[in-house]
């Protein structure tokens, strides 16, 4: 498996991903072939989720009063079999994934900016009068700055543009709001759980 020596690529010419041109393939077809390196990428995602989880649930109490609750692109469902068993209330969970991922594939949060619009006007579309969307995505600080937090999160961005997505990129907490204004959202609200991968919540 090559890619990070045609890193630089990606800025050169962003359509084909630096890890497809190395390996003549995108990132989740060629796990998806290797049994081992899929099962030691899930095994790592649960030692992720689980902990993260854990100070959510703690911290966060925004599933309250929640009956329904859908995982888009929940993987293979521990986050929410995590959240139920917290919350009783939720007395339907619908883990909602390709059939591999559900399997076995992690989830990449790698869309570009018009499948990020796409993707939540159909759950806005999808929620009661009333419900919530809750996302759990890395939110860039306005001003870069030389924290490890802000590495990290830059970090993150050239992964996703190298492993799966050269246009895929994350967002600040104005470009989430403005994102849910554009889906019809009427109130949005960020909550710093972790200082990484905090809450956005998006209301109807």
């Amino acid at each position: 498996m090559r890619a990070w020596p045609l890193v630089g690529k990606v800025v050169e010419d962003p359509i084909v991903e630096p890890f497809k041109k190395a390996n003549g393939e995108g990132a989740i077809s060629y796990y998806m072939k290797r049994s081992e390196t899929l099962d030691l990428t899930q095994k790592a995602l649960v030692g992720i989720t689980v902990p993260l989880m854990g100070d959510i649930l703690h911290s966060y109490n925004g599933f309250h009063g929640i009956e329904t609750l859908v995982d888009v692109g929940g993987s293979s469902g521990i986050t929410l079999q995590l959240i139920m068993q917290k919350y009783p209330n939720v007395q339907k969970g619908i883990n909602f994934d390709l059939p591999d991922m559900v399997a076995w594939a992690p989830n990449i949060p790698a869309w570009i900016d018009d499948e990020c619009l796409k993707a939540t006007q159909i759950c806005y579309k999808a929620l009661p009068v009333g419900g919530k969307l809750i996302v759990c995505d890395p939110v860039l600080p306005k001003l870069t700055n030389e924290s490890q937090r802000t590495k990290s999160l830059l970090g993150g961005g050239i992964f996703i543009m190298t492993m799966h997505r050269t246009k895929g990129k994350h967002k600040t907490e104005e470009q989430f709001k403005e994102l849910g204004i554009s889906a019809s959202f009427s109130h949005f609200r960020v909550v710093y759980v972790d200082p990484y991968m905090p809450i956005l919540e998006f209301h109807q």
